[in-house]
């Protein structure tokens, strides 16, 4: 069923996707992505647990699986004057060949409205006042390797978020965004919980150049489950901490944070739990052919069954241009999960991970990219392996 609305709708978006559209009414244009992805470990289990679940689930029919995705989205632009418009609205359309019952088609739907957009620099440049908001409607099917399963959501986001620049060294900043995730049932399991996020965040800037900002932050954070109050994904958060943003030299650029976060439960059995918190996203230049970038973050969250997670990731990867038209990536990434769970008990997981892709520009509206992910995995005493292949091509009219 999904093949043939895969074949369907290239059919119409070629037949009406290629002229692009643009007047005083603003700009519309399109994009598809067709890709082909062998998973080796579609649910995230090991093969012991894959079997014992498979015994009891008729739908699970392959630990591994090959999925035909089609991303039809269009995009609309319209800027007036300091204010810019932005939306996209389109489908996913995945077809699994082993685990048919899992074929899924998923709705994307996107609106950004910007005012001065150096406010997604958060550097100082002209506007006194500036703001922007977003909202963001859609469904994610993925596998979760915390809850070993293939969870299905979905989910509405809407953040505002405002900056004044009080002199040319003083800024304030504040912003917030609401989240709902409304939790489906899962390929192995079905006890997840509904989960509402709310941040609210204040900065106080120093506008050290107009490239570079130092601030210090901070974040209170509410999540609220569907579960009752004994849920450990009931919580309040206060973060603080202190950070630069923007351009420190010619070859060095990004952000970075560094603070302490305080979790405290809504079950008053337990007790409130602390720790160092951080942020990172560095990029280096080292010629013009070859960037590398450091992704670092460790930050509390409910995990999808409304239990508490600490999550440390971090990641090194560089990026090397070819050629004119051909660019590679290869990355190494290691992380670290410690889950909370009630009765004071917990479990870790780990994951360590090499990546690789080279993204070829086959014409003005056509990219192609190659990807492989491989990732060795323990949870909860279970090991075991996951490799990604996937094979895409975008074009963009």
């Amino acid at each position: 069923m999904y093949m043939k609305r895969i074949a369907t709708l290239i059919i119409v978006f070629q037949s009406i996707g290629y002229p692009l559209i643009k007047g005083k009414v603003g700009s519309l244009d399109f994009s598809t992505n067709l890709t082909t992805t062998y998973d080796s470990n579609l649910f995230g289990l090991s093969k012991e647990e894959f079997n014992k679940n498979k015994s009891k689930n008729s739908d699970l029919k392959n630990r591994d699986d090959v999925i035909l995705i089609l991303h039809p989205i269009l995009h609309y632009s319209k800027d007036f004057s300091l204010l810019s418009v932005s939306a996209s609205s389109g489908v996913r359309i995945s077809e699994h060949l082993f685990n048919k019952s899992r074929s899924n088609l998923t709705p994307v739907t996107t609106f950004n409205l910007d005012f001065d957009e150096s406010l997604q620099k958060r550097f100082s440049t002209n506007s006194k006042i500036r703001f922007s908001a977003s909202f963001d409607l859609g469904q994610s099917v993925g596998t979760d390797l915390i809850e070993g399963d293939l969870v299905s959501y979905t989910f509405f986001n809407i953040g505002l978020n405002a900056r004044y620049n009080h002199s040319a060294k003083l800024a304030f900043g504040t912003g917030t965004s609401y989240e709902v995730r409304e939790y489906q049932s899962g390929a192995v399991n079905n006890d997840y919980q509904d989960l509402e996020t709310l941040p609210i965040s204040s900065d106080v800037i120093y506008i050290y150049s107009p490239k570079l900002d130092f601030f210090l932050n901070h974040t209170y954070r509410k999540t609220e489950t569907s579960n009752s109050t004994l849920s450990l994904g009931n919580t309040i958060s206060h973060s603080f901490s202190l950070g630069t943003n923007g351009e420190i030299s010619p070859k060095l650029n990004g952000s970075a944070s560094v603070g302490y976060s305080n979790l405290s439960y809504q079950n008053n059995s337990m007790n409130d739990r602390s720790s160092l918190v951080t942020s990172a996203n560095i990029n280096l230049k080292h010629n013009s052919k070859t960037t590398s970038n450091v992704n670092l973050s460790r930050s509390f969250s409910p995990t999808a069954s409304a239990n508490s997670q600490l999550s440390t990731f971090f990641r090194y990867g560089i990026n090397h241009s070819l050629s004119p038209t051909l660019r590679s990536n290869i990355g190494l990434s290691h992380s670290l999960t410690e889950v909370y769970m009630m009765n004071g008990f917990s479990f870790e997981t780990t994951q360590t991970g090499l990546d690789a892709s080279l993204t070829k520009l086959l014409s003005k509206n056509f990219t192609s990219q190659f990807i492989y992910n491989g990732n060795s995995i323990s949870r909860n005493a279970s090991d075991f392996n996951r490799h990604i292949i996937s094979a895409s091509i975008t074009g963009r009219f």
